[in-house]
């Protein structure tokens, strides 16, 4: 049995890595070729991304009921409408956290950004311009 399509998604997803450009992941991408995992590896990345699906649905209200994020926060300021983390917020990402770093030991896979922070994806090692930084440019030397 391989991981479906939607299960390699997810993986990528919670590991911080982005579902385009997948050629510049060759180590994720390996390992989530079919029959590389053995069957009770993959039973284990099932259960750990059921889990992590339930996280999301707790803090977020996927699932049809509102999240603990819509029912818990509470106004820090007025102003600007600012909200405070709850204690159960903090709680649930903490969960979340572990479950990914579970994932990225069974995958053998560092992960790439916090799927639970505030900073997005983190970019890569091109420059503005879409040269490699400290390569001199993308450019073969003539002569």
């Amino acid at each position: 049995m391989a991981l479906t399509t939607a299960q390699q998604s997810a993986i990528r997803s919670f590991l911080g890595y982005a579902d385009i450009f997948r050629y510049k992941n060759p180590r994720l991408e390996g390992v989530l070729a079919p029959g590389l995992l053995s069957a009770d590896a993959e039973t284990l990345v099932d259960n750990i991304l059921t889990q992590l699906a339930a996280v999301d649905a707790a803090l977020t209200g996927t699932g049809g009921s509102p999240g603990i994020a819509q029912q818990a926060a509470g106004v820090k300021k007025l102003d600007e409408i600012e909200f405070f983390e709850g204690r159960a917020i903090r709680d649930l990402k903490r969960i979340g956290r572990m479950l990914i770093t579970r994932l990225s030991t069974i995958l053998g896979v560092p992960p790439y950004s916090d799927y639970y922070g505030e900073e997005g994806y983190p970019g890569d090692t091109y420059s503005a311009d879409g040269l490699a930084s400290g390569s001199g440019g993308n450019t073969i030397p003539m002569g």
